[in-house]
């Protein structure tokens, strides 16, 4: 397989970005690729890479459609573009806005914003915000499959078997990479070497903060659930993520750690007391009524 002319890292926030760029970039892979970084940490409004040299790795470039990589690739180009769950995708942005990253004076203004509002408010102000800006953009690569221009992957995929995908990008790329320094490479740079904790072990004031796929159950309801497909309509499914569109429907009505869901609680162990109460108020009620009755049938006997 002959090697790319030039490698295009595409992909969104949350997918691993510096993660995939540090391992296919190492020093450790750079004597087999040839191919070292040009640039990356890019917008897609920002991508222009005519200027990008041949036999250079450029990335993460984010937001990138199917299309624009049409427009600008030249023939001997690859593509390595990684994907997430769009729902795990919004938990770990909103997370990485509000305590993590690294902020410029638009960051700061949305983590003003973000700690101002409840954890589930947050969810929903970023999913409307992440459909308008890269809803067309995810939809373009979910209707494409992996090409020998293309290889297209997932951060899942590359949590569960990182050195198996690993390997496979560099052969799509060409590179002959030996497997004990690509797996030198992927050990040194794994979660658990970058963060000191174990996968699912979560620190949320770490740029690594979870290095786990599903963590969206634990934040997501069935109203967030219906609003996410609303929003992206059909796009889990198109991902390869559920079976179908439905799929909010078994999502618990409230979280057991929601504020919606505390004032559930709250207000129905209210209900439960002032139920209690009048249990009890009526059963001294009864009970003063047989006393009454008692009293009545002890003064008439005595009469007699």
């Amino acid at each position: 397989m002959r090697a790319a002319g030039r490698v295009v890292h595409l992909t969104y926030h949350k997918c691993g970005s510096q993660w995939v760029r540090d391992v296919l970039t190492a020093p450790e892979l750079l004597p087999y690729s040839q191919t070292p970084l040009y640039g990356g940490g890019l917008l897609a409004p920002d991508v222009v890479w005519s200027a990008q040299p041949d036999h250079t790795f450029m990335g993460p470039l984010y937001g990138v459609s199917y299309d624009d990589w049409l427009r600008h690739r030249r023939e001997d180009d690859k593509a390595v573009v990684v994907l997430r769950d769009p729902r795990d995708r919004l938990v770990s942005l909103v997370y990485s806005q509000t305590y993590s990253h690294a902020t410029d004076v638009i960051g700061d203004r949305f983590r003003e914003l973000y700690l101002r509002l409840d954890p589930y408010s947050r969810l929903m102000f970023a999913l409307m915000l992440e459909a308008a800006t890269y809803g067309a953009s995810l939809r373009s690569w979910a209707e494409q499959a992996s090409s020998p221009a293309a290889y297209i992957t997932s951060y899942e995929k590359l949590i569960a078997d990182s050195v198996g995908e690993y390997g496979r990008i560099v052969r799509f790329l060409g590179w002959s990479v030996p497997a004990s320094v690509l797996r030198a490479v992927v050990d040194r740079l794994s979660f658990e070497r970058r963060s000191g904790r174990k996968p699912g072990n979560e620190d949320v004031s770490s740029h690594y903060r979870m290095g786990k796929a599903g963590d969206w159950r634990r934040h997501f309801d069935a109203r967030l659930g219906e609003l996410h497909e609303a929003m992206l309509p059909s796009l889990v499914v198109a991902l390869g993520y559920e079976s179908n569109n439905d799929w909010y429907r078994s999502l618990p009505e409230a979280l057991a750690d929601d504020p919606s869901a505390r004032r559930v609680r709250e207000e129905k162990r209210l209900v439960d007391l002032q139920a209690e109460v009048t249990r009890l108020h009526e059963a001294n009620l009864a009970l003063h009524e047989a006393n009454f009755a008692l009293r009545e049938a002890n003064s008439s006997s005595r009469e007699i």
